[in-house]
């Protein structure tokens, strides 16, 4: 039968190689892929930070590993478990003493996508016999971290790969929960202490209330320069921080329209990617700056600035509000001279930023342009 197709492929080079084993012919690679534009499923959040696994219950997947794992990792930290299989009650026998361990049993897709959206974290553990990660891709789809054993199952490079058993699949984990307040520790910048900071709180909590969304940290950095960036694990666990030198020098209205900007980059799920990249790719490389922002600019996601100034505008409907606080940081922006490499791409004004793919990143020139068109 394979003698008579005209043209065949497999999903993995592993597949590829147990089709020529067993079948003999030639075969092209063409990986799987995912609808990203599908309805996004209403995420099932948890309070706690939270890893979720789904998968059969059998030797191949690791979940025993990810069980171990949470034994390394804080008390505050839950595991949701879907899926069945031959391991089940064995594994639940496991974990019978560990009230953190929900067990979900089998879930509908619907729910799959639900709870990859509310993850803090998509664990994939496996030890062999992977031929592709589709649920990789719907958790990238999803917009979650993933920590994955690092094996040929089919994606083009490895996402969060995790070595070193219970120990290595924990620190991965725990590297990717704790990598925002890793960050703000990095940046620097304290709580709010006076009247003029009070003020800009009862900015951000009016329009977090107004518009349903969770109200982020305010961290304060003592600096005359104007300046802002947002961290993020979820859009739950977030926080904004800004400079002295823009709450003094900025109007109200110029406030509102930053901190929309950055409440929009926390609710699409760019701060966080910001966030993890940062702490991930471009701490490591703080020696080699070249090399740094030209793999932050292919990593992060393309035009995220201008969309979420688009986003924003829609939320304060108001854009003369964003466009002249931009415009006032295209006139008196500086680089916090304090701050951490790792944090150089997420701050709102960078002079370095769009240098290296203008197109995939444009700068504060092209999104003034942008909203004076508005």
């Amino acid at each position: 039968v394979a003698n008579r197709l005209d043209h065949r492929c497999a999903v993995s080079e592993d597949a590829r190689r147990l089709a020529q084993g067993q079948l003999g012919g030639q075969y092209e690679v063409v990986f799987n892929g995912v609808e990203l534009d599908a309805p996004s499923a209403e995420p099932i959040a948890a309070s706690d930070p939270t890893i979720f696994f789904v998968g059969r219950h059998e030797p191949r997947k690791g979940l025993d590993i990810l069980i171990d794992a949470l034994q390394h990792l804080p008390d505050e930290v839950r595991l949701w478990v879907g899926g069945h299989g031959p391991e089940t009650e064995g594994l639940r026998a496991r974990a019978v003493h560990d009230p953190r361990v929900e067990w979900l049993g089998r879930i509908s897709d619907a729910e799959k996508q639900a709870r990859l959206r509310g993850a803090d974290v998509f664990c994939a553990p496996s030890l062999f016999g992977e031929s592709f990660g589709v649920v990789l891709l719907e958790a990238m789809a999803a917009r979650t971290p993933v920590v994955a054993s690092e094996l040929d199952a089919g994606l083009p490079w490895p996402v969060g790969a995790a070595a070193g058993g219970a120990a290595g699949a924990a620190a991965a984990v725990g590297l990717h929960l704790g990598a925002w307040r890793m960050l703000l520790r990095l940046t620097g910048g304290s709580g709010l202490g006076g009247p003029v900071e009070a003020a800009l709180e009862n900015v951000l909590e009016g329009l977090c209330v107004s518009h349903g969304l969770s109200t982020p940290e305010l961290r304060i950095i003592h600096s005359p320069l104007v300046n802002s960036l947002a961290a993020a694990r979820t859009p739950a666990h977030a926080a904004i921080v800004i400079t002295t030198g823009a709450v003094e020098q900025l109007e109200r209205i110029e406030l509102e329209g930053l901190l929309a900007h950055h409440l929009c980059r926390i609710r699409r799920g760019d701060a966080a990617i910001e966030t993890l990249a940062g702490v991930l790719l471009a701490w490591p490389l703080t020696a080699v700056g070249w090399l740094r922002r030209r793999v932050m600019d292919r990593v992060l996601p393309p035009g995220r600035g201008l969309a979420a100034d688009f986003e924003a505008v829609s939320l304060t409907r108001y854009p003369p509000g964003l466009l002249s606080a931009l415009m006032t940081l295209s006139r008196h922006g500086a680089r916090v001279p304090s701050s951490t490499v790792a944090a150089l791409h997420m701050w709102i004004y960078d002079p370095d930023w769009g240098v290296a793919d203008a197109v995939r990143h444009p700068g504060l020139d092209t999104r003034i342009a942008a909203l004076n068109e508005l």
